[in-house]
């Protein structure tokens, strides 16, 4: 989304990379979180029913259940409200995700990063607001 004088002029979504969308990863109480790809669960946490809906139901988050568990770390600023989440063991990366919560769920947020930059608009300089919201959910 693209503001100006908080009007918005532009506004795109975007599909999640093909990392992006098979990623999962559970905060812990330390501020260390557990993350994990779906194509490593060996039971998977959604079934079919007969008529064809999906019904989801918890798996124990160990290795019984999920080949790969990783380790990384997350971070929150209540002033702010600024959460970053780092997914940096060794052995298995993903690029953080950071910005600053505007919903928060057991099972969804929503983040959002601000940057404003210089453009130009019918031949006149303007300053533009870009406000990028990421969408995530179980």
């Amino acid at each position: 989304q693209i503001l100006r004088i908080n009007i918005e002029i532009s506004s795109k979504g975007y599909r999640y990379t093909p990392n992006q969308a098979q990623l999962v990863f559970q905060l812990q109480r330390d501020m260390s979180l557990r993350y994990w790809v779906k194509n490593d669960y060996i039971n998977s946490p959604s079934d079919t029913s007969l008529d064809g809906a999906i019904m989801k139901h918890g798996v124990t988050i160990d290795n019984n259940n999920i080949r790969n568990i990783y380790m990384g770390r997350w971070t929150v600023n209540f002033d702010d409200s600024t959460l970053k989440f780092i997914f940096d063991d060794g052995k298995f990366s993903f690029p953080g995700i950071e910005g600053k919560y505007v919903e928060l769920g057991s099972t969804s947020m929503n983040l959002q990063k601000v940057v404003f930059f210089d453009s130009t608009i019918a031949g006149k300089n303007v300053n533009l607001k870009k406000v990028i919201t990421t969408y995530l959910t179980h």
